[in-house]
């Protein structure tokens, strides 16, 4: 399968990466794997629609999937995550993924939060933000009360650096190529994803969305071949499709 040469669009302040790539994907100018990189951001979003804070140093990114599966099924983050956990490892970052979307590095036993994925679906268009934390990440009294992981960067983690545009394309050449080596990525990228889930073989707790929200605790034993993750709980193992995964303390 021959490799695109993807087109990266290069912008200073916006009010929001996802948006402008939006616009250039209407207007037929932003072609699958064909990304917008801007400098900041003034409305930076993240999951749930919460504030990323955005200063400049860092990648914020907007990445055209196409759209088939699995950029196209419930669990499109984490397919996605799949492909910046393998890319990251690649460029000599060790990468693990809180399911669905958070890039979190670990070390010692103690993990945070680096960077993130949202997913974003309109008119066909499938668009994925990406933040990652290079030189600055917030602080902690920035973060919401709820939060799972502290915030990290990857200047805080002793990694050489470079320039948020060279980061950058040199991560896209990667999530491309791990793309396309795997003609059946749309059906293996949960057992693929394994080996790079945080908290895979520890007690962990969730609790399930909705109206008749409950909060389940079980061993994080891996991925379902839907994308949603197993639980093993005395001895059977139970698939649960989303929630708040935390570590039990």
């Amino acid at each position: 399968m021959a490799m695109h040469l993807s087109q990266i669009w290069h912008f200073g302040h916006v009010g929001s990466c996802l948006d402008v790539a939006y616009s250039l994907a209407r207007r037929g100018l932003l072609a699958p794997f064909d990304s917008v990189l801007c400098r900041s951001q003034a409305h930076g979003r993240g999951q749930m629609r919460r504030v990323w804070q955005s200063p400049p140093g860092n990648v914020y990114a907007t990445l055209r999937l196409p759209a088939v599966p699995p950029f196209t099924g419930d669990f499109a983050a984490a397919a996605t995550g799949c492909l910046l956990a393998q890319a990251l490892a690649a460029m000599s970052h060790p990468t693990l993924i809180k399911w669905p979307n958070d890039l979190v590095a670990s070390e010692d036993g103690a993990a945070a939060k680096f960077g993130g994925i949202l997913l974003e679906e309109r008119g066909g268009i499938v668009l994925a933000g990406i933040g990652i934390n290079l030189r600055s990440c917030p602080d902690k009294a920035q973060m919401r009360k709820e939060h799972a992981l502290p915030a990290t960067s990857l200047a805080a983690l002793g990694f050489s650096l470079l320039l948020p545009q060279k980061f950058w394309q040199t991560l896209v050449r990667r999530i491309i190529k791990a793309y396309k080596e795997t003609s059946t990525f749309a059906v293996s990228w949960p057992e693929a994803l394994t080996p790079f889930l945080l908290w895979r073989g520890k007690m962990v707790e969730v609790e399930s969305p909705g109206p008749e929200a409950a909060l389940y605790q079980g061993v994080l034993v891996g991925l379902a071949a839907s994308g949603a993750f197993l639980l093993s709980q005395n001895g059977s193992v139970r698939e649960i499709m989303g929630g708040n995964l935390r570590l039990c303390s």
